[in-house]
């Protein structure tokens, strides 16, 4: 935050006046000042940083907020110093934020909280006066550490954006902060010809991340492919599974990787079977999507549990909890989606998979330096053995790191972005030549499947993802409120399954089908 603003001095007046923190802190005026500009500038500035729509919401909601960094940035209560910043005293006597869900270690869920109701008035006066800028404290080191300046369509990005301020709320694609980051983006490539500028790190395992909130790397692929219309996508498939069986084979030719390469080759329909087994649909859509999340999830080791907790009043939940939104509907999902055979045999071979590339490298005397210069370090900063999840993602994120820059060699010229696991390319690539450098990279016979598309054709699919979810919305509703019947009839069965009502039909279980039968019959009656 700028805190040499008028308005960011009203502010801390405010503050200072409704906390009357002066009554309760022996300090002069200047000092007293200085110290809850520093608190209020560190909570706002992190709490920005993480959440950009925070100052524009017209409801304050919950967020989570780094206490621990605080503690280490401004000091703690008690400190030795006699003028050392004390965050805890001044949490506990201004208490500009209150707990609102309490964090849980099991889960790794964090702590959130949200701006205390008193001082709720004056903080919304202060963010009318804000440019969106503000809103990023990134923003300087975004343009000023930039190391690649990427053309955008500006035009088209201010069309979606026009069509979603127009939209009703519920109809909306894009959340509010991918709103606000579509405007700055819209912002920031005027500012620069047209371009916006990208600054980015290696990780230690030689990942490329680019860094800061307005990135098209980890933006959504709506304002992704707007911003760039004209361009190929070439994306590795199911890279995490089929990037360990690879490695699997180098490290053991004889070791079994049969079901994984069924899964990558076949992806789509076995996702369809789990959809079919969890949520009685099987056509592409919101449930589908759902279960490629959660095979995702579990391709980066996410625990294969729940909770089991009243998910009325739960806050702490796992990675498929969240996916299949326990919170909301309960986790019977999970369970099922748990018990599937062919969920239960992927995660079978990938354990057994993962196990053996653990046992290859555990071992002191065998170096991880898959990417040349990133090494895996086995000993943390605090002097501690890491874990084996870490050697494995290690593992993981470096072989995706070679992979990719094969995609980025034959781009060359032509490379306009780098994904996690893919490319964005001007031109159209050798998809042949790429594979062959793939089949050699990993001494592996089943190939790489990449998915090569159109930012055009990417566009058009979200559209008919949001079509099919809609579809599952209007089903849902024709059938739900209506207890189960043991007496089944023939209403349905002169449906023809060539049509996309007939589709849909045939996609229902048997359960399903009884109640939309229901539906019907009480409709005749009417």
């Amino acid at each position: 935050m700028n805190t040499n603003t008028q308005a960011f001095k009203q502010l801390i007046d405010s503050i200072i006046e409704i906390s009357q923190v002066e009554s309760k802190i022996t300090l002069t005026d200047k000092v007293l000042r200085k110290r809850v500009t520093r608190y209020v500038d560190y909570i706002l500035t992190d709490v920005v940083t993480y959440n950009p729509t925070i100052l524009k919401q017209q409801q304050f909601k919950g967020f989570i907020f780094r206490a621990k960094g605080a503690l280490t940035k401004l000091g703690g209560l008690g400190t030795k110093r006699k003028y050392g910043y004390a965050w805890t005293r001044f949490q506990s006597d201004i208490n500009l934020l209150v707990v609102l869900n309490k964090g849980n270690n099991y889960t790794g869920k964090a702590s959130t909280f949200v701006f205390n109701v008193k001082y709720q008035k004056v903080i919304k006066t202060y963010a009318k006066s804000l440019h969106i800028t503000a809103l990023f404290p990134n923003y300087d080191k975004f343009i000023k550490q930039s190391q690649e300046l990427i053309a955008v369509d500006v035009d088209n990005m201010k069309q979606l954006l026009n069509k979603e301020q127009a939209c009703k709320a519920n109809d909306r694609r894009l959340s509010k902060k991918s709103l606000l980051q579509l405007k700055l983006l819209i912002y920031v490539a005027e500012q620069n010809n047209d371009r916006i500028p990208h600054y980015f790190e290696e990780a230690t395992t030689g990942r490329i991340y680019y860094k800061g909130l307005l990135n098209l790397q980890n933006i959504k692929k709506l304002i992704r492919y707007t911003a760039i219309p004209s361009c190929y996508v070439y994306d590795l498939q199911a890279a995490s599974y089929s990037l360990i069986a690879a490695h699997a084979k180098q490290i053991d030719t004889t070791i079994d990787t049969s079901v994984i390469d069924d899964y990558v080759k076949n992806r789509k329909q076995i996702r369809k079977l789990i959809a079919k087994d969890i949520f009685g649909v099987s056509f592409e859509g919101e449930k589908t999507a759902q279960i490629k999340e959660a095979l995702t999830a579990i391709g980066f080791n996410a625990r294969l549990q729940t909770l089991n907790l009243n998910t009325s009043d739960s806050k702490a939940t796992l990675a498929l909890d969240d996916i299949f939104k326990t919170q909301r509907f309960g986790n019977e999902k999970v369970k099922r989606f748990i018990a599937n055979e062919q969920v239960q045999r992927l995660v079978n071979c990938l354990n057994s998979l993962n196990e053996m590339i653990y046992e290859h490298y555990k071992a002191p005397s065998n170096s991880i330096e898959i990417c040349t210069g990133f090494a895996f370090d086995r000993i943390d900063d605090k002097g501690k053995k890491k874990s084996k999840s870490k050697l494995l993602a290690h593992v993981y994120q470096s072989l995706e790191r070679k992979a990719l820059d094969i995609l980025i060699t034959h781009a060359g010229n032509s490379l306009i972005l780098s994904l996690h696991d893919g490319i964005l390319s001007k031109e159209k690539l050798d998809i042949q030549a790429i594979q062959r450098d793939l089949q050699q990279l990993l001494d592996r016979q089943t190939p790489l499947d990449i998915d090569v598309r159109s930012a055009g054709d990417i566009l058009t699919m979200a559209q008919q993802h949001k079509v099919h979810m809609a579809d599952e919305d209007e089903l849902a509703r024709h059938y739900s409120g209506y207890g189960y019947s043991s007496q089944m009839t023939d209403l349905l069965e002169n449906f023809d399954t060539t049509t996309y009502e007939g589709k849909l039909i045939a996609a229902l279980n048997k359960n399903e089908k009884t109640m939309l039968e229901q539906v019907m019959a009480m409709q005749r009656k009417q």
